[in-house]
């Protein structure tokens, strides 16, 4: 089973400023995400991590794993035989 990252959802005070700012460290280009409120940072052509603003102590945290249909429905059946909604 192969598992790649996909994105994941950064907290910032300011996205647009930390995405450029990593961005530019990076030698990589960042913009507006093309879903949802965030701003990314397009690491390769697999990978984004899209800021988003957040005031929250406790930040969001959050990973999608992209998988083929076969190995997410097999995801699926682990999770249920674990009673994991």
């Amino acid at each position: 089973m192969t598992i790649e990252l996909d994105h994941s959802i950064v907290s910032s005070r300011d996205k647009v400023k930390a995405a450029k700012l990593l961005a530019d460290i990076l030698g990589v280009p960042s913009g507006p995400a093309r879903f949802g409120p965030f701003h990314a940072v397009y690491v390769n052509a697999g990978l984004t991590l899209d800021f988003i603003d957040t005031a929250e102590v406790l930040p969001v945290q959050h990973f999608c794993f992209r998988v083929t249909p076969v190995d997410f429905d097999a995801i699926r059946a682990r999770l249920d035989a674990m009673g994991i909604p």
